[in-house]
């Protein structure tokens, strides 16, 4: 039978050339990932409506007539006019969840210093802030059809401007204040909530107890619409106050000089106008709660937990169900690196299956040993491929820190220069020993000795002879007393002229850098490092990987029928060691929860990475010590490694 696979080099010369293989495991989790976003968006979408019959029944609240406020409301909400309102904000909200689904998908970056921190930033900050902009601008001009005709309307005829006493000329432009005010205090509501959130920049916080998103939503909406109301009170408050007193003829004269068109306000806002403080507190706490509830559905949405099979489906498995092909397995969405949410969701898959006792059969397929063979395949693969994350994430912890450590001591903006500051650096083991000089005599030599000594040096440089001895620095003297420098090497000479050209170049260069704006923009920040490294999201990932590791161990000791867990359970002691280790090794500062502003976290449930990682670490060695309590001698050779594993015997690790 012919072999229809030929080799590249076979193929007829009209042939197309084959094309690229594609990773089906790749687009699986894209997959996923867009299903989860495309559910994010339609719920911000439906969101919207949610938010607009709050707003309609605050609105046209009635007393007297109940049934026709409620019907009112719906038909306001029904009908074609409402629709036709709500489409560019709807659109631009559309826009703003595929932007914001993208940076929650994008793993986080890391720049060493200002200026490449500005450059990289810059374009995504500012798309995200011409987003914020345009929500809030559309927001109050949507919400401001369902007002009086004084908030609805931004031009006002010349007859409501003018008075007895003064009358506008053809080039002024009667502006109604109210609409103004409450647009102004949108469109800065929204650029300030993009300047203290940084969406750009987010990442996927997973909650501490899963639930249901349906119970998540509706807690976060009534939590979040409540927070807000009260935050924004005071200062709507004192802004409104402000501008009634001292702020309209600044505002005024700011318009004129930016669009030089002569506005004049109708002086319509004054100190006393309830009904304008409370509609524009009312707006403001809605523009601010729909971000926040925005920014709440998408990490809703993508951190909601999924289960993914520990093998993939056998043959019989794939004939009758085809969508069990392409399912991403646990080890593979672990290996995963192009989408860092799916390989979260996959640890901590792992750390759920670990921890609850009902998921008995899971773990047991992780036990299995493959037919026929006998060999622990899924355990070897799942293992290991938790082992080279999990070291990977070790290795550059120490890097960072090793590189935070060996920071000179001298710093650059003090007056040492670099050509100064390297016969200061401290000796290593490694150098050879510096020549004793020798004594020299005190008494002074007379002219003619110091001419006979420099003829005989200059002979036996022209002559190829060499010294023999350890040659001795010429003295202040023999250097102001000889007429004739000594002929050297011209390569030499090359080379301490480039040597001495390079120290004047780094010379110039730390005058440079010293500078204060050259050193902010392009000095290394050195903990960027750590605070990439130690972000939340992936001190989550590698203490689900942990944990879930420790889980299995402790399990198998009653769970695994064939123990092929033990085989690597010294293995998983000694990372968890050198893990410790290494976070212990970080300065305390990470450690501190005040570095945290207050506004972020009365929205952020969680510590620093740092403290996660390490309370996962303290838990899994406690789990293991406690289990494996009699065989730990067996299990670790080394006895510093002992002596640390008894303080967590004895409970003494704090």
């Amino acid at each position: 039978m012919q072999n229809t696979l030929l080799p590249p080099a076979s193929a007829g010369v009209g042939q197309q050339p084959t094309s690229r293989p594609v990773n089906t495991v790749e687009l699986e989790c894209k997959r996923i990932c867009v299903i989860r976003c495309l559910r994010a968006v339609t719920c911000n979408v439906a969101m919207q409506f949610l938010l607009l019959t709050l707003f309609l029944l605050f609105v046209n609240f009635s007393v007297w007539h109940p049934i026709n406020w409620i019907v009112q409301t719906f038909r306001l909400i029904l009908s074609i006019y409402t629709w036709l309102c709500i489409t560019p904000l709807i659109a631009i909200v559309i826009i703003y969840g595929i932007y914001l689904g993208k940076s929650y998908l994008n793993e986080r970056q890391m720049y060493r210093n200002r200026f490449m921190t500005i450059y990289k930033t810059t374009l995504p900050k500012c798309l995200f802030y011409t987003l914020h902009f345009l929500i809030g601008i559309l927001t109050t001009w949507f919400y401001s059809r369902f007002l009086s005709d004084d908030y609805h309307t931004l031009f006002l005829s010349r007859s409501e401007c003018s008075t007895d006493s003064y009358k506008l000329s053809s080039s002024q432009i009667c502006v109604n204040e109210k609409y103004l005010l409450i647009s102004l205090y949108g469109s800065l509501i929204a650029i300030w909530y993009c300047w203290k959130k940084d969406p750009s920049s987010e990442s996927c916080e997973f909650p501490i107890i899963h639930q249901s998103k349906y119970l998540r939503i509706r807690a976060f909406l009534y939590s979040v619409l409540w927070t807000t109301l009260i935050q924004v009170f005071v200062p709507v408050m004192v802004s409104h106050v402000f501008y009634s007193l001292i702020g309209r003829l600044p505002f005024q004269w700011f318009l004129r000089r930016l669009l030089s068109v002569e506005f004049v306000l109708n002086g319509n806002v004054h100190v006393y106008d309830i009904k304008l403080l409370i509609i524009t507190w009312i707006l403001i706490t809605h523009i601010l709660s729909n971000l926040h509830l925005m920014a709440f559905l998408f990490q809703a949405f993508l951190t909601q937990p999924k289960v993914f099979p520990i093998e993939a489906g056998s043959l019989s498995d794939n004939v009758f169900n085809k969508q069990q092909v392409n399912e991403v397995t646990l080890v593979q969405a672990l290996a995963n690196s192009k989408v860092p949410i799916v390989r979260q969701l996959a640890a901590l898959d792992l750390y759920t299956l670990s921890e609850y006792g009902d998921l008995y059969k899971r773990r047991q397929q992780i036990f299995a040993l493959s037919i026929p063979g006998g060999h622990p395949y899924n355990w070897n693969a799942l293992s290991s491929q938790c082992m080279s994350l999990i070291n990977a994430f070790n290795s550059e912890l120490r890097t960072a820190v090793n590189n935070l450590k060996n920071l000179p001591q001298i710093k650059l903006n003090n007056n040492v220069l670099p050509n100064q500051a390297k016969y200061m650096q401290p000796f290593s083991s490694n150098l050879q020993a510096m020549p004793v000089p020798e004594f020299r005599s005190s008494t002074p030599t007379s002219a003619t000795e110091m001419a006979d000594k420099i003829r005989n040096r200059q002979y036996n440089e022209s002559c190829g002879i060499r010294n023999m001895l350890t040659p001795m620095a010429p003295t202040d003297n023999e250097q102001l007393l000889s007429p004739i420098k000594p002929i050297s090497d011209p390569c030499a000479r090359f080379n301490q002229t480039m040597c001495i050209l390079q120290d004047k170049i780094q010379s110039v260069k730390t005058i440079i850098f010293n500078m204060p704006g050259i050193r902010f923009l392009f000095g290394e920040n050195e903990m960027a490092q750590l605070h990439a490294l130690l972000t939340i999201s992936k001190a989550d990932e590698i203490g689900w990987m942990v944990q879930g590791l420790s889980t299995i161990a402790v399990h198998s000791l009653h769970e695994d029928r064939y123990g092929v867990v033990q085989m690597n359970l010294p293995e998983i002691i000694t990372t968890l060691l050198q893990l410790r280790e290494s976070i212990n090794q970080l300065p305390p500062s990470l450690f501190n929860v005040n570095t945290v502003s207050p506004y972020l976290r009365s929205f952020q449930s969680k510590p620093s990475g740092a403290i996660l990682l390490r309370n996962a670490v303290k838990r899994s060695l406690y789990n293991i010590c406690i289990t494996f309590n009699e065989y730990l001698s067996e299990l670790v050779t080394n006895q510093n490694d002992l002596r640390i594993l008894q303080n967590y015997i004895d409970f003494l690790e704090a």
